[in-house]
């Protein structure tokens, strides 16, 4: 902003510069009417002073200028950039959002798992071949052993059971 404001006055001092320069100009025609060398020489060199001035000025205002459109140029690059930043940083969110739910999704999912699993496990157990065969040499083992409880119990009340 400051640049900016540098650049206008410089351009207003230009004008004010120039201004003076031609009202100078007028007063050297008209001492060149009267024919005065010595006043002559003094309005020259007066005339001559403002417009180095004016000549530094505006190449000055030309290089502020060339800087005022250079911040201009950047500005504007900056500014790109900061759209592309911030819809880089929304598609990030976005994702960020979607990820967030998907753990979220996963989480609930292995909370039912693990509610499920021992429920199934046991089901998948029972069905299995390695179940069966275990209840079966159970059985066996339950009617074997139950044959011996039985017979020791009834050996001792009827003796004669036992010999034939």
């Amino acid at each position: 902003m400051a640049l900016l404001d540098r650049v206008h006055d410089s351009g207003r001092l230009v004008t004010h510069i120039r201004n003076q320069a031609s009202l100078l100009e007028a007063v050297l025609e008209k001492l060149r009417s009267e024919k005065d060398p010595e006043q002559l020489a003094q309005a020259k060199q007066r005339v001559g002073e403002p417009e180095v001035d004016n000549a530094k000025l505006k190449s000055e205002l030309d290089e502020l200028s060339d800087r005022l459109d250079e911040a201009d140029k950047e500005l504007n690059e900056l500014r790109e950039g900061l759209v592309e930043s911030q819809r880089h940083l929304k598609e990030q969110k976005a994702d960020r959002r979607k990820a967030d739910d998907e753990l979220l999704k996963l989480m609930r999912e292995n909370e039912s798992l693990k509610a499920e699993l021992p429920g199934k496990s046991i089901v998948d157990y029972k069905q299995s071949i390695a179940f069966g065969w275990g209840l079966r040499r159970m059985g066996q083992v339950s009617y074997e052993y139950g044959y011996r409880v039985v017979l020791a119990r009834f050996q001792p009340r009827y003796p004669r059971l036992g010999d034939r």
